[in-house]
Formats: structure tokens, sequence, C-alpha cells
């Protein structure tokens, strides 16, 4: 039988989509399989080869649910008039109403990343919480947030040293892996019933559950954790921000950031400047900052007139 398959996928930003995308229009060149249509999230801006150029390239047809509502009756009408058989999602950032599941054929199968964790801010989440592996699923849609059967899977372990780069890099090439590997062969033929996921085993987080904010009353390693979570291709990175006698300034702090003792320092304390580097105590031992942008952290506080023993406001509630 062949498919008549809709690729739900973010328009820019996700390596694993765009190639995921490309194995797909390999598989569907020669029939008797072809994608029916391509649905494109409107989050471009201005970036170069995104999902929709891949489907404009290989000439096939593009839908652009307005606000990325694809559970819009008039949408769900559309998807129903190209007569689906099998719906795919890579990194769509919409939730399926049943209308569109039932719309879309006889399943609709979702590729996620960062198992056992759910939802969003995955590659941070998966650093903050100091998870060891780093899981990916290829699921059913059905009921609750990526929480359906599991067809597949993969994962890999993480270093101690992950960043959101390092982390992005590995889960596009997995994903892709897991894709060509389990995805494409059921094409035309039976999709079992797959794993019941035990739920209890996972964690669910919302889009932006985490705050990209540090604070200086916390502790270095959750500090240290922070930014290397927020080094991440679609991120900006960790703010830091200071003020210090009528100056301000929000710095976005790039890894490495070095734990040491700040011998009892009250948070916030100065504790050395050294070139492009700051050390500052923490609620919990020292923190020294290297890299940031727009300026290096020992670059700033020198420009402030800052001298080591000064305590400065780095909270995160300073806007």
């Amino acid at each position: 039988m062949g498919e008549r398959i809709v690729f739900f996928g973010r328009n820019a930003g996700y390596g694993l989509t765009l190639s995921c995308f490309r194995e797909l229009v390999k598989a569907t060149r020669q029939g008797p399989h072809a994608v029916a249509a391509t649905v494109v999230s409107d989050d471009h801006h201005g970036e170069d080869g995104t999902l929709e150029d891949l489907a404009a390239g290989a000439g096939l047809p593009i839908l652009r649910p307005s606000g990325n509502d694809v559970d819009a009756p008039e949408f769900v009408s559309q998807v129903r008039g190209l007569s689906p058989t099998l719906g795919v999602v890579v990194q769509f950032p919409r939730i399926f109403s049943p209308e569109l599941v039932a719309a879309l054929g006889r399943d609709v199968l979702n590729l996620h990343r960062g198992w056992p964790l759910r939802g969003g801010s995955i590659d941070e989440r998966a650093i903050v919480q100091g998870l060891d592996r780093y899981g990916l699923i290829l699921h059913r849609i059905a009921g609750r947030i990526d929480g359906g059967n599991i067809l597949a899977r993969r994962d890999f372990p993480l270093a101690s040293d992950e960043t959101g780069y390092s982390i992005a890099a590995k889960a596009d090439r997995v994903a892709t892996d897991l894709f060509v590997d389990s995805f494409l062969p059921l094409l035309g033929g039976p999709i079992p019933e797959g794993e019941v996921q035990d739920l209890a085993r996972t964690s669910y987080g919302a889009k932006g559950c985490l705050s990209d904010r540090i604070d200086l009353d916390r502790a270095a390693g959750d500090i240290e954790r922070l930014i290397r979570a927020f080094h991440h291709p679609r991120k900006q990175g960790a703010g830091l921000a200071l003020r210090w006698r009528g100056q301000d300034a929000l710095l976005r702090v790039q890894p490495p950031a070095t734990i040491g003792d700040a011998g009892g320092s009250p948070p916030g304390t100065v504790l050395d400047i050294d070139g492009d580097a700051a050390t500052f105590a923490t609620g919990q031992g020292s923190l020294t900052l290297v890299k940031a942008i727009p300026v290096a952290p020992g670059r700033l506080l020198r420009s402030w007139r800052v001298v080591p023993g000064d305590r400065i406001d780095g909270s995160e509630s300073f806007q």
C-alpha cells in the first residue's frame, strides 16, 4: 500500500527536522509512497536552510497554519482533503487535537528527543537535572503530551561537561538514525501497538519552564549547570544581571565556568578579577566566569572600577 504522508516540522532551528525530512524525501522519491504535504511552523526569522526551503526544492505541497494552529477546523478540513494515510511529527510546536489525528489517517507518529523528559526545554532540563543518559523515542500521538506508546527508542550517555550545543548535535545524529531505521520501514506496512509508557518514570515540563537568569545566591554547581544548559544553538546564553552604583548590565554567560571555594564570603562578593575572568562568591562556593556577551566579566568590572572585596547585586530578580 502506498502511503500519503503529512510531515509536520519546525521551519527553522532544528537540524534533526531537516535531516529527517531529507531522508523521507529520498525514501519516497521513487514511489509507491508520497509526501502529501509538509506542514511548517511560523518561526522562520530569516534563517537559511529552512524546512520550507527543502519542501519547495523538492516540489512538495507546503501548508502554513496561521499561528501554528493546526487544530483550527479549517486547517483540519484542509488536511482531510489531502486523503493522508499517515502523519509524522518532528519538533512541531503544537499539541494535536483528536480531530486532527483522525484526519491524518491510520496513525500519527512523533519523534521525541530527551526521554524520560517530556514537554519542552528538554536539552536544558537534561543538564540542569544532571541526567546521565538522553533518550529518543518514536511514539504514537495519543492522550498526554509525549505519552503515547513507544515504537522504538535510542539513547546515549551524557558526559559531565555537556553543553546545550553538544547535546543538540548528538541528539540530531541519533534522531536521524532512529527515523531511518525505525520510521521509514513502517511505510506501507503494519504499525505495531508499541510499548505502553510508564509515565511515572517520566518528568513533564512546559516550554520555557526553566529560567535562564543566574542568581548568585544559588550554589555554584547549580549555576555552572545552568550556564552549560543555555549554551545552546537556540538560546542566547544564561543571563547574569549585574548592578553597581547606578550602573547595570546583562551578560550572556558562556562556558566554561569554574567552581571553587568562596572562603565564607557573602554571595555577590567579587573575589578576584584577572584579565577577562571574574570570580564571584555564590550561595555555596565560588564561580569563575571568563566568557560573556557583549563583554567579558573581568573587563566589565574593571570598567566599573570594582575591586576584589566589593559586593555587587547579581540577583535573578534584577531585570
